[in-house]
C-alpha cells in the first residue's frame, strides 16, 4: 500500500491576515471621520446660506433708507445661523470640538463683492473634534486648533433694489421677437439690447431697416448666427451695428425674466399699490396763451362704462395732458387710466403742462405752459384688462406730441406707459412732426408697433432734432419696425423704477 504525506503549512497566513486588518482599520477610520467632516460641510453650508439670505432680506427691506449698508443684517444673519446649530459659541485661541464660529460682513470683505453695498457675506466654521485621525496621527495637532478640524463655509447674498441697463428688452420666448419691416433706424441710444427668443431667427428683418446699438450690447437668447454675422461696427452701413461689431453679439444666453413683474397693479391688494384713479374731471376747452383752442385733460379714469362717466376729448386740435401735481386736483396719482376701449388719436397734438419751450423746425415757438394750471410730477397711461383698442398714437407733419414719464416716488417712477399682462392688444405708435416721449414703454404680453415717419424730436434745450424720439425703454413681448423714418429709445441712464433682487451670489 501506498503511504500518503501531508506537507507541513508555514503559518504565513496569519501576519497577512494581521497586517490586513490593520490597513482595513485604518481605511475604516479615514472612511468614517471623513464622512463625519462632509456630512458636517454640508450643514455649514447650509447654514451659511440661511443666514446670508436672512441679511439679505434685511438689506432688500431697508434699502431706501440704509442704501445697502445696515447692521441689521448681520443680526438677522447671525440670529439665522443660531436658529440652525451654529449658536457662535467658539471662543479663545483653542476652540473646544463641536463648537461653532459665525462670522458676518455687511458689505463683504473678500470676493468678488467686496466693500459693494447692498450685500452681505457669512463664514460658518464647525470645530470637528479629531478621533480616528488624532490615533493614527494623520492630522497635525497645532496650537491654536488643539486636538479639532475646522470645517468651514461661506455664502454672499444680494438684496438690492438696482437699475436695469437695457434700452429694449423682448420677451416672448419663441418666434421672432424683432421684425424691422421698413426702411428706417431704430437708434437705441445707451443701453443693452436684449432678445429672450430661443429661435434661431429670434432678430427677423425683411426690409432695409437698421438697427442700431449705441453704447451697449445685443443679447439673444437663441442661436440666431445670422443676426451675428450681419453686424458691423457704428457707421459701417451693416444691417446691425454696435461699438465694436459681431463681438457685441451674445447668442445662446439665459433669458432675461421681465424685471418689472414685480410692480403691483393698481387696485390690486398688493402693498403699496395705488388705487384706481377715481372719474377724471371732465375735459375742458380753453384758449392757451399763444391764442389756441385747446383740451385740457386731468389724471384719473376714463371710459368706466358707469353711467355718469368721463369720456375722452375729440382727436384733432391741441390736447393738454395735467401732470400728476395740479392746482385743480392737488396731489395725484398722475395715472391715465383708461378702463374700456383706448387711447386713440391722429393728427393731434399732445402735450403736458410743461415750461418747456419747443422751437419747430420751421423756427416756430410753441408752449403748452398754462400759469393757472401749472403742474408737475410727470405722467402715466395705464392700459387696464378692457381697454381692448390700446394705445395708439398717429403724430403729423405740423404736430406735435411731448410727453415726461411720472417723476413722483411711487412704484411707477420712470413710466409712461404700462399695459395689464393680461391685455395682450397691440400698442401702435407712430412718429411724424415733433415727437418726442420719455420713459419707460411696459407691455409684457403685448406686441409694440413703431413706425418712423420723418420728423424731428426735441433736444434739452428745446430744439428739435431728426427723427422720432418714442420712450426711453421698451419692454415688451415683440417688437415691429417699421416706416423710412429713424426712431429713438433715448435711454439716458437707469429708469427711476428699479428692478428689485434677493438672492445668493456666491
Amino acid at each position: 500500500m501506498t503511504q500518503r504525506r501531508n506537507s507541513r503549512r508555514s503559518g504565513a497566513v496569519a501576519p497577512l491576515v494581521a497586517m490586513l486588518m490593520v490597513v482595513l482599520c485604518v481605511v475604516i477610520s479615514i472612511v468614517l471621520e471623513e464622512g463625519m467632516m462632509l456630512s458636517e460641510s454640508r450643514r455649514a453650508q447650509a447654514a451659511a446660506d440661511a443666514a446670508a439670505m436672512a441679511g439679505a432680506c434685511v438689506l432688500y427691506q431697508n434699502v431706501k433708507t440704509t442704501a445697502g449698508i445696515d447692521p441689521a443684517s448681520i443680526t438677522a444673519a447671525t440670529q439665522m445661523a443660531a436658529d440652525n446649530g451654529y449658536l457662535n459659541n467658539a471662543s479663545g485661541s483653542n476652540p473646544n470640538a463641536g463648537t461653532t464660529l459665525v462670522v458676518a460682513n455687511n458689505p463683504p470683505s473678500t470676493g468678488f463683492f467686496k466693500n459693494q453695498a447692498g450685500y452681505i457675506e457669512v463664514n460658518t466654521t464647525f470645530y470637528q473634534g479629531r478621533y480616528f485621525s488624532w490615533v493614527l496621527g494623520l492630522w497635525p495637532i497645532n496650537a491654536t486648533l488643539g486636538n479639532t478640524m475646522p470645517v468651514t463655509a461661506r455664502a454672499v447674498a444680494e438684496g438690492t433694489w438696482v437699475p436695469f441697463h437695457a434700452g429694449v428688452l423682448l420677451l416672448n420666448y419663441t418666434g421672432s421677437d424683432l421684425q424691422d419691416t421698413g426702411n428706417g433706424q431704430l437708434n437705441i441710444n445707451g443701453g443693452d439690447f436684449i432678445i429672450d427668443s430661443n429661435s434661431s431667427a429670434a432678430l427677423f428683418q425683411t426690409g432695409n431697416a437698421t438697427v442700431v446699438v449705441q453704447s451697449g450690447t445685443i443679447d439673444i437668447t437663441g442661436n440666431d448666427l445670422s443676426a451675428q454675422s450681419s453686424t458691423g461696427t457704428l457707421g459701417s452701413g451693416s444691417s446691425i451695428q454696435t461699438p465694436n461689431g459681431s463681438s457685441d453679439v451674445y447668442i445662446n444666453q439665459h433669458p432675461t425674466p421681465d424685471p418689472l413683474a414685480y410692480l403691483p397693479l393698481p387696485g390690486s391688494s398688493t402693498s403699496g399699490a395705488p388705487a384706481i384713479p377715481p372719474k377724471a374731471p371732465r375735459p375742458q376747452q380753453v384758449t392757451l396763451p399763444s391764442g389756441q383752442q385747446a383740451w385740457l385733460m386731468w389724471p384719473g379714469s376714463y371710459n368706466t362704462n358707469t353711467g355718469n362717466d368721463t369720456q375722452l376729448p375729440p382727436a384733432g386740435g391741441v390736447i393738454v395732458l395735467m401732470q400728476a401735481n395740479n392746482s385743480l386736483q392737488g396731489s395725484t396719482s398722475g395715472i391715465y387710466y383708461i378702463a374700456n376701449g383706448g387711447f386713440s388719436y391722429n393728427n393731434t397734438s399732445l402735450v403736458m403742462d410743461t415750461s418747456q419751450v419747443i422751437i419747430n423746425p420751421a423756427g416756430q415757438s410753441w408752449t403748452g405752459h398754462l400759469d393757472y394750471q401749472g403742474s408737475t410730477g410727470g405722467i402715466m397711461f395705464y392700459m387696464g384688462p378692457n381697454a381692448t383698442s390700446g394705445l395708439n398714437l398717429q403724430g403729423n407733419s405740423t404736430g406735435l406730441v411731448y410727453l415726461q414719464p411720472l417723476t413722483d416716488p411711487s412704484p411707477y417712477s420712470g413710466m409712461i406707459y404700462w399695459q395689464d399682462p393680461s391685455n395682450t392688444t397691440d400698442v401702435q405708435i407712430a412718429g411724424n412732426g415733433s415727437f418726442t416721449i420719455q420713459g419707460t414703454f411696459y407691455s409684457p404680453t403685448a406686441l409694440m408697433k413703431v413706425t418712423g415717419n420723418g420728423g424731428t424730436y426735441t433736444g434739452s434745450l428745446g430744439q428739435q432734432i431728426a427723427g422720432s424720439n418714442i420712450g426711453s425703454q421698451y419692454v415688451s413681448a415683440d417688437l415691429k419696425m417699421a416706416g423710412n423714418g429713424n426712431v429713438l429709445v433715448n435711454y439716458q441712464g437707469p429708469p427711476k423704477t428699479p428692478i428689485r433682487i434677493l438672492t445668493l451670489v456666491e
